[in-house]
């Protein structure tokens, strides 16, 4: 996950109360001043202390300040490259926005041809059915997944899914050889590196289905690589792709096993 999407990620859940939802709104509220200020700027400007400053950045996973500082600056010099679901030529028009649309449901469709072949299907939700927990390593949390847990609830797996990757760390050290996690990632030289998580959860002996293509740099870190096509598809394709493979998972396994 890249910082925008950290901090957005923490404001959700945090409770209305909490003094970390304060921080993070007020940064969010003025991402350029933020990203330009130290710590005892934005201390001042968000009405709190370096402490708790501090406090904030660990539940980011931040290791100090000036990396946290180094990243939102980059993300606030790039938002158009952060926040732009399709490219740019394509956004341009009412009619573009609709064509690439279009275009990323039409790639879609046609690769989960073979993302939901029967089989394969089959036997993923037999390997979740010998298991004791499920957990969902994303960077976003889908009605897809919140689906697929009330499924895993009713079969007595244990389930969680969490966003930020300290949640990850945490839940990684509680997992073992009844554990599969499905986890997916966003690859940019600036988002957080996650192999420190795999190599836990390897530790720890649980086994990881990643959503991710061949070429992926965690691809050797993954059991199991889901929807792993090298198809040169968007960011909606994708997004669509992750979340009908869980519907579809979820359904294969309640009918089989509920």
């Amino acid at each position: 996950m890249n910082v925008l999407q950290n901090l957005i990620e923490l404001y959700n859940h945090l409770s209305q109360d909490s003094t970390y939802r304060d921080v993070v709104k007020g940064i969010l509220l003025n991402l350029e001043e933020a990203s330009k200020a130290s710590i005892y700027e934005l201390a001042d400007m968000t009405s709190s202390s370096r402490t708790t400053i501090w406090r904030m950045l660990k539940k980011l996973g931040y290791e100090n300040y000036a990396d946290f500082r180094r990243a939102l600056k980059y993300a606030v010099g790039k938002f158009t490259f952060y926040n732009r679901i399709f490219p740019s030529k394509a956004s341009r028009t009412d009619e573009g926005i609709l064509d690439h649309t279009a275009k990323e449901l039409a790639l879609a469709s046609e690769v989960m041809k073979d993302d939901l072949q029967s089989a394969p299907l089959m036997k993923t939700a037999a390997l979740v059915s010998r298991k004791k927990q499920v957990f969902f390593y994303f960077p976003y949390c889908s009605s897809a997944i919140y689906s697929f847990q009330q499924n895993l609830a009713f079969a007595d797996i244990e389930t969680c899914a969490v966003c930020l990757l300290p949640e990850m760390m945490d839940s990684a050290g509680m997992t073992g050889p009844d554990t599969l996690v499905f986890c997916s990632v966003i690859e940019h030289a600036e988002t957080m590196d996650m192999t420190s998580l795999f190599e836990l959860l390897h530790k720890n002996k649980a086994e990881v289905a990643l959503f991710a293509s061949e070429d992926s740099f965690y691809a050797d870190c993954a059991d199991y690589l889901l929807c792993s096509d090298k198809e040169d598809g968007g960011v909606l394709s994708g997004l669509l792709r992750v979340d009908l493979y869980l519907f579809a998972l979820s359904e294969v396994f309640r009918r089989e096993y509920l």
